[in-house]
């Protein structure tokens, strides 16, 4: 009998492959493995499915919260259709799932941005980025902190409202045009909601900037 979270891919000739989540060096049993390693299990065709506890193996549709390493995750598996029982990849209520978990911010980060993955092919596949700083290498405005005049020019272009002035500012980066138009980049609260058309600090000072679509427009560190 079949328990737990189970990644499946279903092969030619009734083939059935089982990964569980202490194999393969693909690990998924805390939640920085999972997410690391989601991606690469949801191109191969694998779909994640929970069968309950070891007295269980009944297979879970869909919301259902399940421990992961001593922690709670909110997840979401398919309720109909072809892939009934399989973790959502995707947008659902308006809040993005990742082979069915919920991606939120942590607790102690507040607000974290979530990234497309150019590869479509086995659903529109998000992922969480760690942090203010690896969202901005990412983007590759990372170093480029300086606060000019030129900067704040274009902020307040993008921002309306924003009226901070250099001496108000320690850090100051603009999200490249591509990527602030791309939609690739939304940032997300501890609840999962994508923040549109605001300003928001994290738990390391740094404070997201969002068009109405809750994509980053620029980042700023207050003096």
């Amino acid at each position: 009998m079949i328990n737990g979270l189970k990644y499946i891919v279903e092969g030619a000739d009734n083939f059935t492959q089982v990964y569980a989540d202490d194999e393969n060096g693909r690990e998924f049993d805390n939640e920085d493995d999972f997410i690391d390693n989601a991606p690469d299990y949801i191109k191969e065709g694998a779909k994640l499915y929970y069968f309950g506890g070891g007295d269980d193996g009944a297979m879970r549709t869909n919301k259902a919260t399940i421990e992961i390493d001593g922690d709670n995750y909110n997840f979401y598996f398919e309720k109909s259709g072809s892939n009934k029982g399989a973790g959502k990849v995707g947008e659902h209520d308006d809040k993005y799932y990742l082979a069915g978990m919920l991606l939120k911010a942590g607790s102690d980060e507040k607000y974290q941005v979530i990234q497309k993955d150019a590869d479509t092919t086995h659903g529109e596949i998000w992922t969480k980025i760690a942090d203010a700083k690896d969202f901005l290498t990412e983007v590759g405005v990372v170093g480029d902190d300086d606060v000019t005049t030129a900067k704040i020019t274009e902020a307040k272009g993008l921002y309306s409202s924003f009226n901070k002035g250099a001496d108000d500012l320690k850090e100051l980066y603009i999200v490249p045009k591509a990527d602030r138009e791309s939609g690739d980049y939304k940032l997300i609260n501890t609840s999962g909601k994508v923040v549109e058309k605001k300003k928001s600090k994290d738990g390391n000072d740094y404070v997201y900037v969002t068009d109405s679509k809750g994509s980053v427009l620029f980042v700023y560190v207050e003096d």
